[in-house]
């Protein structure tokens, strides 16, 4: 994938990895922490769809024209909530292995974010069309009072965000219950 949509594949991986921390091997699948954490991950996907609604020439990095590639979004989408899968079975995996080596995973996975934030934050920050892109008149993603494009797509985050903390917290409050394995 290119520029916009690949910066969300390494937090559905994180995702995966800090919610497949507090599941049990044994029946992980029914567990609660998988399916709250398949939640935030269909929620941070859905803010994805947000934003090629109101910009597809910014999910595509302003490199493809968006009518072009339009049939793969479901795929992407699809591999945005296999992302999250690979994740949760890696952490149910790494699990014997000792707390370190979850630790290191989810270092790897905001290293892998951090790294494609970094090559392509001149593009990644600036939200309009093509044609705004290219004339410098994008709308800043992070500015306090985000205007054009960026107003539209700037909400999903903190809805994300409470969906994110409101599970984490469910969950866990599950991992000191007694009754954790749920």
């Amino acid at each position: 994938m290119i520029q916009t949509f690949i910066v969300d594949w390494p937090v559905h991986l994180l995702l995966g990895l800090v919610f497949g921390a507090f599941a049990t091997p044994h029946a992980w699948w029914r567990a609660r922490a998988f399916r709250l954490g398949f939640v935030c991950s269909a929620v941070f996907a859905a803010t994805a769809i947000v934003g090629y609604l109101v910009s597809s020439d910014w999910m595509w990095g302003y490199f493809l024209d968006p009518s072009d590639v339009a049939w793969s979004v479901p795929f992407v989408i699809a591999g945005f909530l296999f992302c999250f899968f690979l994740g949760f079975t890696c952490a149910l995996a790494l699990r014997p292995l000792g707390r370190g080596m979850l630790l290191l995973a989810c270092g790897g996975a905001i290293g892998l974010e951090v790294l494609t934030l970094a090559l392509t934050w001149d593009r990644y920050r600036m939200i309009g069309t093509a044609t705004e892109f290219k004339a410098g008149e994008a709308a800043n993603l992070l500015s306090l009072s985000p205007s054009g494009d960026a107003a539209a797509i700037a909400p999903a985050v903190p809805v994300f965000v409470v969906v994110l903390v409101v599970c984490l917290i469910a969950v866990g409050k599950d991992r000191r219950a007694p009754s954790a394995g749920r």
